[in-house]
């Protein structure tokens, strides 16, 4: 996958022997997706994708961002959920960077302007919010 956030799409390529061939390309189900395709992360299974749009408006917040979940359903994907922070607000440009656990169950997206990244395990909203910078012992 290779995300192309200045025209707000993910293209998605697929390998046969050495050649590779574009088989997909992804675009938000909304239509303001602005920077979609900034960032990307893939689960280790291939079955879930997700990808970051830090400046999404959401509702009226200017530039608040989300990060999109998409399935690959029969070797198509399709999206799932647009997920945004429950406490979100203009500028935080959530999904500025993006993670996925193996399995596709756990999405990590950054938010660089207030220092902090969000959690989404399954559930919306986020599960957990942790600010950074994050000291582990």
């Amino acid at each position: 996958m290779i995300g192309a956030y200045n025209i707000s799409a993910v293209y998605v390529f697929t390998r046969a022997g050495a050649i590779w061939s574009q088989r997909q390309k992804l675009t938000a189900s909304d239509r303001d997706a602005s920077s979609f395709g900034a960032a990307v992360a893939v689960s280790a299974d291939c079955t879930t994708c997700t990808v970051g749009a830090s400046n999404v408006t959401i509702e009226t917040n200017a530039d608040q961002g989300a990060a999109y979940l998409f399935g690959n359903d029969g070797g198509t994907w399709m999206q799932r959920e647009r997920l945004t922070a429950s406490d979100g607000s203009a500028y935080q440009l959530v999904g500025a960077a993006v993670g996925i656990n193996g399995d596709g169950t756990t999405v990590a997206a950054g938010a660089p302007s207030i220092s902090s990244v969000y959690v989404f395990a399954g559930t919306l909203p986020p599960a957990l919010k942790l600010y950074l910078p994050l000291v582990v012992r």
